[in-house]
């Protein structure tokens, strides 16, 4: 006999299940199974008493040692099983497997007679049979399992929040993404409806309640678009969410229900909405600098004007401060699109931060000059290493500076550092007229000025890209009222060694 039954303690199982049928085919006496594979030894009785089992135990072992050894079914290992065991007939059946033997069934009888000979070939077949029919089904339930093991890894590992309803829309289950993302930890929706768990809002009509069931009504027959809603979730939030769904049918093309997808918008969403702002305030920002360099520089080639030395001089110098106003204002809305595509990411390494801020102090003291303000620091301790983007940190550091000589004309001025083993802090604060609570989350969005600011000029992108900088460092910033009344800024980073990373 040859049949391939497969690799692996499955296939040992399924012949070991098959010992009790083998043995009543053959008479109905008794019968051992001896196996190795990989150099694995098993086996197995059937029909014996503990003491007889014992008895036979050396042997069988014995067996299994040879059959490895040689690799091959020995006639005469049956004979000594017979003798052993006081059987008056036995039969050797091999089981091979692509030719080679990886064990052998004993078949044992009480009457001394050609029983089990005569019905060799009937058993021979019940084997051949039976394993083949076991394996295959074997196999099967195994690719099942494993197809269904891969299915669960992909729903499971989705980056889109997937739900599956029943056909009265209550929730079957749900994967790892859409937990997070509507806040419900994993089983506690299951057998709640749909509309109660994960509600939306039709992002057309966001007066309108509808669910996910309604929404998977569009999906069937043909393929359809997905559609844009808003999801509200169990953390009080408002999420942008593409939906898009299939219908589930049982096997008489009867509705069992329907699989969603959920898939995160809010970034595409919120970057759309900020494309919108950006454009528009970039034609406005940009229309006065360029109106003001044509106007003089429109004047000053008139051949007609006759215009004094100093006063070419003069609109000069304002085509000069517009010009780099312009400059200026043009690298920070670049530095705002690259933020936007997610590209600004920091480059790391060992700096002295205490050293960092003194020099943002020294740089920005003209200007603070220039609009009668006093600057000061207060760092501790002076010599404090972190790992940051050096460069980086001290744009944020004089962003703020400048910041604040707009606001604090004529005021003072203080920066602080301090550092322990797990943050370093930096502060700047001014005695200006600081912003109201209702504007300060506003003020780090894009093109955004406080309403105490108008008049002090700048792309209002400025504490926009700060914000950025230091939440690439995995830092926060954030603006409270100083203890003069006016505006400080906090800025929180991690301190990092080379080998966190």
């Amino acid at each position: 006999m040859e049949v391939d039954i497969g690799d692996g303690p499955e296939a040992m199982r399924v012949l070991e299940s098959l010992l009790g049928d083998v043995v009543q085919a053959g008479g109905g006496g008794a019968g051992v199974l001896v196996t190795s594979q990989d150099g694995k030894p098993r086996t197995s009785t059937y029909g014996f008493d503990v003491d007889e089992e014992q008895v036979l135990k050396p042997l069988m072992e014995e067996a299994v040692r040879e059959l490895t050894e040689a690799g091959d079914y020995d006639s005469e290992m049956v004979m000594r099983v017979r003798q052993q065991s006081g059987a008056s007939s036995a039969l050797g059946i091999p089981v091979r497997v692509g030719g080679k033997s990886i064990g052998m069934f004993c078949l044992l009888h009480d009457e001394d007679d050609d029983k089990l000979l005569n019905d060799a070939s009937g058993i021979y077949h019940l084997i051949a049979d039976r394993v083949e029919v076991t394996i295959q089904n074997a196999r099967l339930l195994k690719r099942l399992l494993t197809e269904r093991r891969w299915l669960e890894a992909v729903v499971q590992h989705s980056s889109d929040g997937v739900v599956i309803l029943d056909r009265d829309g209550l929730v079957v289950g749900y994967n790892v993404t859409m937990s997070e993302l509507s806040g419900w930890l994993i089983g506690e929706a299951v057998g709640r409806p749909s509309h109660e768990v994960f509600p939306l809002r039709l992002e057309s009509r966001p007066e309108v309640s509808t669910s996910l069931v309604r929404v998977g009504r569009r999906f069937f027959g043909e393929r359809t678009e997905p559609m844009e809603a808003q999801l509200a979730t169990r953390r009080g939030q408002v999420l942008d969410v593409e939906v898009s769904g299939a219908p589930l049918f049982d096997e008489e093309s009867k509705p069992l229900g329907w699989v969603m997808m959920l898939r995160d918008i809010s970034r595409r969403k919120e970057m759309e909405r900020l494309q919108k702002v950006f454009l528009s305030a970039v034609s406005h920002e940009l229309h006065t600098p360029i109106a003001i360099i044509k106007g003089f520089a429109g004047l000053m080639a008139d051949p007609d004007m006759e215009l004094p030395r100093k006063t070419i001089q003069e609109k000069a110098a304002i085509i000069i401060e517009e010009s780099e106003r312009l400059e200026k204002m043009v690298k920070q809305m670049l530095e705002a699109t690259r933020i936007q595509a997610g590209g600004l990411k920091p480059s790391l390494s060992t700096e002295n931060v205490a050293q960092l801020i003194y020099r943002a102090v020294e740089k920005i003291q003209p200007v603070a000059r220039a609009a009668g303000c006093i600057v000061t620091a207060d760092v501790e301790p002076p010599e404090f290493l972190a790992l940051v983007d050096g460069a980086r940190v001290q744009q944020v550091v004089i962003n703020l500076l400048e910041n604040a000589t707009k606001y604090s004309k004529g005021g003072k001025i203080e920066v602080t550092g301090r550092f322990n083993d797990r943050h370093l802090v930096i502060t700047v604060g001014d005695d200006g007229p600081g912003v109201p609570m209702e504007e300060r989350d506003k003020m780090f969005e894009p093109f955004v000025r406080g309403k105490t600011s108008a008049h002090a000029g700048g792309s209002g992108l400025g504490l926009y890209i700060a914000k950025a900088i230091v939440e690439a460092h995995g830092g926060t910033l954030s603006l409270e009222a100083s203890k003069a009344g006016g505006a400080l800024f906090k800025i929180q980073l991690p301190t990092r060694k080379k080998e966190d990373i």
